[in-house]
């Protein structure tokens, strides 16, 4: 289905029919559209759910159904900054979490290297090179893409 969505919305913002959008995979696994590499997509999946986002400039979309989970992963792939932030209100500690891990993950789709690029080498909450915007549609999901501009996004 995820395929589907991408192809339909590939051919909505560019004008393209659905049967011509050919995808191909990167070295790093992002799919990209060799015959047309002006146009951007991406893709995310939690349970039931899929995140696709095209744009004119590299993107990337995680969405996630927010489960409880062990903060254990937040001290692993978390700066301290970051940590402070989820910490600092309990009752909002899992929905903070998945804003830094949604924020995370669609910056590193954007930039291409998956997890080549280590989550825990950059601070979602200081660096203000990389736009994000928030999505989510219900208190059960968080989903971010970090784009640049003329953003088409669906879920």
């Amino acid at each position: 289905m995820g395929h589907t969505l991408a192809k339909q919305m590939v051919s909505d913002f560019a004008g393209i029919a659905p049967g011509k959008v050919k995808v191909a995979i990167d070295c790093y696994k992002k799919p990209y559209l060799p015959l047309h590499p002006d146009i951007h997509f991406n893709l995310s999946y939690s349970d039931a759910y899929i995140a696709c986002a095209v744009s004119d400039v590299p993107v990337g979309v995680d969405i996630e159904v927010m489960k409880p989970r062990s903060m254990k992963i937040a001290h692993r792939f978390f700066t301290p900054y970051e940590l402070a932030y989820i910490t600092a209100i309990e009752a909002e500690k899992l929905v903070r979490f998945y804003e830094i891990w949604t924020k995370k993950e669609s910056a590193i789709k954007m930039w291409g290297t998956g997890f080549l690029t280590s989550i825990s080498s950059f601070d979602v909450l200081k660096q203000s090179s990389i736009g994000y915007t928030r999505i989510s549609s219900n208190f059960e999901l968080m989903c971010h893409v970090c784009i640049g501009r003329q953003i088409r996004f669906n879920f």
